[in-house]
């Protein structure tokens, strides 16, 4: 197995013909009479020609009887709980033969919390080894071929999304190809990824199933040349992520990856509304003489423009009901390669907001609608402090939470390893008073941090992990509410999948992780 196989494709033996073809006392009743009498070795015997026909007889019958239980020859019978059977077909010969699978194989599964993608075979599918080590995978991989049903489940209803015609799957074994889930605001999102290994680039599909329970469909890439594909790819090796609200997809350009400045990352915005990923342009990419990053908030991209390569890092935006706040880099030094530790602000970081309904420049040919963020079309909210005693005062995270803005910020002297400090706060952007201290914490040095944000309760919720010496930790969970100012300590909580699960007056909520 090639070492830049993604770990997510390592699958627990779960195939259909994994096990043994058949256990207990019929294998046992087998062997006994193969063995001869009780299993035990028998001294060489001289028999008769009768003799002799007989125990041929009863050879040729456990050999019948093997054959019956392994291949499911006409005229066996097979227990509902043994594997599917499969016929060998006729073949041209060689280490790569083809079988027929049963329609209604399960190939692809993807889980959501609201409900299960499934990619089933249409029809018969055909199964071969690659029967020779390539770049596509190794020489006992397995391929398949056929039509392909993607199937959305919604408790005990099943709706049609798509056909996928003349698909080809090449995996390690038998198993369910498990799709890649990536968390966005209003969907979660699955990757498709047919073949786990390739040359140049792994083709992906893309599957959303919406959060407010209008079900999945297939999503298409628009790409900045104003082309549409049902299909994208990835470079192996990499794994697609998501950040400032955008799928990452790392790129290799070009037959051998290389371009001027080495491979490009792209960047989609997705599109419920249009079913599609539409692709940005990708951070640190030139505009007009301008390093600009790209944000994606309510099916629009959002650009902010910094003066070095090296502020990318220090670019932030969140969305709020009423508009985006955001933060440009401030005015840095010691930003030299070999020097990061000695990076400190030398002018302050500012909150802004564009507000909601400002018009933007549209996108070009099917593109998403775009708006470049500057001072002129924003509202100063508040800023920062430069310092903290000693200690530089950096902005770390930028979170929405209804009109309220949530933000991190930690201090550090230059050539520090670890922060003086970090802390959390909160601040109305409808009346942009002094911002309200929420607490401290660590998130590094040994320290364990989660952030998680309920909208609608307006509830700000924090763990904080403590090492106790032992190897373990005590964790602590924090709630913060938004509208009356106080914290408190919720009846229960749990850290669950995508967020904080807690109880206040008796009812259970989940904050929605945001760190």
């Amino acid at each position: 197995m090639s070492q830049e196989r993604p770990d997510w494709y390592k699958r627990a033996d779960k195939g259909p013909f994994a096990g043994r073809p058949f256990d207990g006392r019929p294998r046992r009743e087998v062997e006994t009479r193969i063995a001869g009498g009780n299993g035990h070795h028998r001294k060489r015997r001289t028999y008769g020609m009768a003799a002799g026909f007989t125990g041929a007889a009863l050879l040729a019958l456990c050999v019948v009887l093997l054959l019956i239980r392994l291949q499911a020859i006409p005229g066996g019978e097979s227990s509902g709980d043994e594997a599917p059977a499969i016929s060998v077909a006729d073949g041209d010969g060689g280490s790569a033969g083809e079988n027929d699978h049963p329609s209604g194989t399960v190939r692809a599964e993807g889980i959501s919390g609201d409900g299960k993608l499934l990619v089933v075979a249409q029809g018969e599918e055909s199964r071969t080894t690659l029967g020779a080590p390539s770049c596509l995978g190794g020489e006992t991989d397995i391929q398949y071929r056929g039509n392909y049903n993607v199937v959305y489940e919604d408790g005990t209803e099943q709706t049609d999304i798509a056909v996928l015609r003349n698909l080809t799957f090449i995996q390690p074994d038998d198993g369910i190809v498990e799709m890649t889930k990536l968390p966005f605001p209003d969907a979660d999102v699955f990757l498709l990824v047919p073949a786990y290994a390739d040359c140049h680039g792994l083709t992906l599909y893309a599957l959303a199933v919406a959060h407010d329970g209008s079900g999945a469909a297939l999503l298409d890439f628009r790409t900045s040349d104003g082309t549409t594909d049902s299909t994208s790819y990835y470079r192996p090796g990499a794994m697609p992520s998501v950040k400032d609200g955008l799928l990452v997809l790392p790129s290799s350009e070009g037959p051998g990856g290389e371009t001027p400045t080495g491979p490009q990352d792209r960047k989609f915005m997705l599109d419920l509304s249009a079913k599609a990923f539409i692709q940005v342009q990708s951070d640190g990419a030139e505009t007009g003489g301008k390093l600009e990053r790209s944000f994606s908030f309510g099916g629009r991209a959002y650009r902010i423009a910094y003066p070095d390569k090296n502020l990318e890092y220090y670019t932030h935006a969140a969305e709020l009901d009423n508009g985006i706040v955001w933060a440009p880099a401030p005015a840095m030094t010691g930003l030299d390669p070999g020097q990061e530790l000695n990076a400190h602000p030398t002018a302050p970081f500012t909150l802004y907001l564009h507000a909601a309904g400002r018009d933007g420049k549209s996108g070009s040919a099917g593109g998403p609608a775009l708006t470049e963020l500057t001072p002129d079309n924003s509202l100063k909210l508040l800023t920062l402090p430069l310092k903290d005693g000693d200690n530089y005062v950096f902005l770390s995270g930028l979170y929405g939470a209804g009109d309220y803005v949530v933000y991190s910020t930690y201090s550090r002297q230059p050539g520090m390893n670890q922060p003086y400090r970090e802390q959390l706060w909160a601040l109305d952007s409808t009346n942009p008073g002094a911002a309200k201290h929420i607490r401290d914490y660590h998130s590094s040095g040994g320290f364990l941090f989660s952030l998680g944000i309920e909208k609608e309760e307006g509830d700000v919720v924090t763990v904080v992990g403590t090492p106790d010496g032992d190897g373990e930790y005590k964790r602590e969970a924090l709630v913060y509410s938004l509208k009356t100012g106080k914290s408190f300590v919720p009846d229960a909580y749990r850290e669950a999948e995508n967020g904080i699960e807690y109880v206040k007056d008796g009812r259970n909520f989940k904050a929605a992780s945001v760190y």
